[in-house]
């Protein structure tokens, strides 16, 4: 499969947590998403024992005061948030009858063959996993298009991620600008390095989004991101991941003003537009402000400069006035060649 071109920005729903242990909420969830004009859902394939050590020791647990799933244990909290391997199957399936292209975050190993199993169309490596170099390489052997969020990344990170991924095999990279907060504060966001890693890496830029709104997607959008990805949920009741996704109905809204963002910016351009090309005529002009008669020395206060253009350009000022007029004019007469 090849990431096609023609539906920038791509919107790509994450599923993530926000099934809460029921594959119904998630089927609601895909149902919603199928009539929102996105492109594509996402799912995370990971067992919790893959993911964290089965302790609850304080060591193992969350400490900073800030984060929403303080005091939990690592491997309780993927015990939670994981999507069982048997309902991934089901998932792609519901999903591919609704119309939308779904694939899966990879983790490690045995994430990877069994999506390999599955025949998972696109690979996304998430933020905690960037410098997991021994993934990216084997991901990467697929051949198949990969997707690199950038969370908590330095650049010579990045050079290290795109380089593994391009030696071995990846000829369909995207990179995704990612603020890994939870959710994620606007002066945190940083979408400016959008088009400087366009610049650096010459391939697909993106935005894995942590915020709640849909603000910093179409500021995304405006800075050249061609990807979008969001976290989504059904409502707004308790799940793992609800205080930084947004509700699968909204996102019929985010793609429209995705979109509206993309063609404002447009390209760069000097010439006129179609409707300026109509509307140039209307614009200001020379006018004679007085009846004149045969033989009158123009001067400059017999002019004015009046809407619509049906004059002379006002730059041409000079070559009118100390002209003698070869005929009487009345005023408000536009000023014309010959004089």
């Amino acid at each position: 499969m090849k990431i096609k071109k023609s539906r920038y920005p791509l919107i790509v729903a994450e599923l993530s947590a926000n099934h809460n242990n029921s594959i119904i909420v998630a089927k609601k969830i895909i149902n919603i998403l199928s009539q929102s004009n996105i492109w594509a859902v996402k799912f995370q394939a990971f067992k919790a024992e893959n993911m964290a050590p089965k302790l609850n020791l304080k060591k193992y647990q969350i400490k900073d005061k800030k984060n929403i799933w303080r005091g939990e244990s690592f491997f309780k909290l993927y015990s939670k948030a994981a999507t069982p391997y048997d309902w991934l199957k089901k998932l792609y399936i519901y999903s591919q009858k609704k119309k939308l292209t779904c694939f899966s975050s990879v983790f490690d190993e045995e994430s990877l063959d069994f999506l390999e199993s599955i025949e998972n169309p696109i690979y996304k490596i998430a933020s905690f996993e960037n410098t997991d170099l021994e993934l990216i390489k084997k991901v990467s052997k697929t051949k198949k298009p990969l997707i690199i969020s950038l969370g908590m990344t330095k650049l010579d990170e990045i050079y290290d991620a795109v380089e593994t991924a391009k030696i071995n095999g990846c000829k369909d990279l995207t990179l995704l600008k990612c603020t890994s907060s939870y959710p994620a504060r606007n002066e945190e966001l940083n979408l400016s390095t959008i088009p400087d890693l366009k610049k650096r890496f010459k391939c697909r830029i993106g935005f894995s989004d942590h915020t709640s709104d849909y603000i910093a997607p179409i500021v995304a959008t405006s800075m050249g991101a061609e990807m979008i990805e969001k976290h989504v949920k059904l409502d707004d009741g308790i799940g793992l991941d609800s205080k930084f996704s947004m509700k699968a109905k909204d996102f019929k809204e985010l793609s429209k003003y995705c979109t509206v963002a993309r063609d404002t910016v447009g390209k760069i351009k000097y010439d006129l537009s179609k409707s300026e090309k109509k509307s140039v005529k209307n614009k200001r002009s020379l006018y004679f402000g007085k009846d004149l008669l045969k033989n009158t020395i123009i001067k400059k206060e017999h002019l004015l400069r009046l809407r619509p253009g049906n004059g002379l350009k006002i730059k041409l000022i000079r070559s009118v006035v100390g002209k003698k007029l070869s005929k009487s004019v009345k005023k408000f007469t536009p000023v014309k060649f010959p004089i």
